[in-house]
């Protein structure tokens, strides 16, 4: 009997769908949030960045420090992180023999940078599409599996 996970994500929430090949429906195994990838930039930073106003009219300096990376995006990886730690322990115990990878192309493309060598293996099907607020039915029929 062959298990199909189907990871469905966004950058703030994900859901782990399972199918067996002997069922036709669906089965919610995992189910994450990340809330701190829908707050704002500005609530995401731990202190002021410095001056963001020059002294003078005549000093053209602005921040003392600007991010490298917006927060956003740090909180993005490091959900995604998360996830592929997950999928990486449920591989080895044997959890799922193959994956299927459904979300925004954006976060689709942080999640597969994050994919170690036997997970990356797993995976049958990407789909850059964003079908978080589908239910687990219609997710299998978009999908066409």
């Amino acid at each position: 009997m062959s298990i199909t996970w189907i990871l469905v994500a966004d950058a703030s929430r994900a859901r782990v769908l399972r199918l067996n090949s002997n069922e036709s429906a669906p089965k919610v195994v995992d189910e994450r949030h990340h809330p701190a990838s829908r707050a704002k930039a500005s609530d995401l930073v731990a202190g002021d960045r410095g001056r963001t106003q020059p002294r003078n009219r005549n000093d053209p300096r602005g921040a003392a420090m600007a991010y490298s990376t917006p927060p956003k995006e740090v909180e993005a990886e490091a959900f995604a992180r998360e996830i592929t730690d997950h999928l990486r322990l449920a591989l080895a115990r044997n959890e799922y023999d193959h994956l299927v990878l459904v979300a925004p192309p954006e976060f689709l493309g942080v999640l597969r940078a994050l994919l170690d060598g036997p997970v990356s293996k797993s995976v049958t099907t990407s789909v850059a599409k964003d079908y978080t607020r589908e239910r687990p039915e219609d997710v299998l029929r978009r999908i066409g599996s």
